[in-house]
């Protein structure tokens, strides 16, 4: 219970916090001053923190997990998650984060462009209203958002992809790892392709589409 000691971070000396599953309330310290040179995981899940996401965790450069989840954090999502080239896991989801209130496009997923390493990324249950694509990614959960309109065709792109949470394009059939697709909870239009009827090994989930 209580808040987060601003001092835990500043052990530079520091490679894993984890505060999940706690009750832990107040922001997560946000003080310039604040240096994890060696910081590889960071879980600060499953607790009652409120407030933004600080930008000092994308100078954490040796990063490789950031577990926010099940919050009551709110702003957008940074825009420098580039900066983090070892992120692998990035659990964000049950969250209140948006977008700018002006852009219906995802400007997070630009920078994550950058994270090479990243295989694993969780933003579902949160109120956001666009995204972007990343070759790379195994398994991206998008569900439970207000998501509208068509999912783009660059997701046949996306040839690493196993699962998918969050219009369906042709090139979704390409995806020959899928092996999850859940659409449910969100608003998206459009004919279901026919060949989805045809997959062997993918669960699919289409409730309330």
């Amino acid at each position: 219970m209580g808040e987060i000691p601003e001092a835990i971070f500043n052990i530079s000396s520091l490679e894993v916090i984890d505060f999940s599953f706690n009750k832990l309330s107040g922001r997560i310290p946000s003080t310039t001053g604040l240096h994890l040179p060696n910081l590889e995981e960071l879980y600060l899940g499953e607790n009652q923190l409120e407030g933004e996401i600080p930008l000092f965790i994308t100078n954490a450069s040796k990063l490789q997990i950031l577990s926010l989840s099940q919050n009551f954090l709110t702003g957008t999502i940074p825009t420098n998650l580039g900066n983090l080239r070892e992120l692998r896991h990035m659990f964000l989801h049950h969250n209140q984060l948006t977008n700018e209130p002006t852009e219906r496009e995802l400007r997070f997923f630009n920078s994550l462009a950058d994270c090479r390493m990243l295989r694993y990324l969780q933003v579902g249950n949160n109120p956001l209203s666009g995204y972007r694509q990343l070759e790379r990614l195994t398994s991206l959960g998008i569900q439970d958002n207000n998501l509208a309109g068509n999912i783009p065709s660059e997701f046949g792109k996306l040839k690493q992809l196993q699962g998918l949470q969050g219009h369906i394009p042709e090139g979704v059939c390409h995806l020959s790892n899928l092996v999850k697709l859940y659409l449910d909870g969100n608003e998206l239009s459009g004919l279901i392709p026919e060949c989805l009827g045809k997959s062997k090994h993918a669960t699919i989930s289409l409730f309330g589409f």
